[in-house]
């Protein structure tokens, strides 16, 4: 009924998701690390499947599009270290 409900879902299954916000171009890829009432921290991984330092804050109101279990997701998850 809400993202807050929609990411404590997802983060049950331990993948990885796509976050895009249209509005500034906001593209993350990663996992789940805590869900909030007003965002979602996403741990990050660059193409070369290093994980990012810190997770990243994604606020539900910059939010346009969720993905998960894709293609594009799961290609890029089976390099990541």
């Amino acid at each position: 009924s809400n993202w807050q409900s929609v990411f404590t879902s997802l983060a049950t299954y331990k993948r990885n998701i796509i976050v895009e916000g249209e509005s500034d171009d906001e593209f993350l890829i990663g996992k789940i690390e805590r869900v909030d009432t007003r965002s979602v921290d996403i741990r990050g991984f660059n193409a070369l499947g290093e994980w990012d330092q810190k997770a990243t804050i994604a606020p539900y109101s910059d939010m346009t599009i969720v993905s998960f279990d894709n293609e594009y997701i799961n290609g890029f998850s089976k390099y990541v270290h």
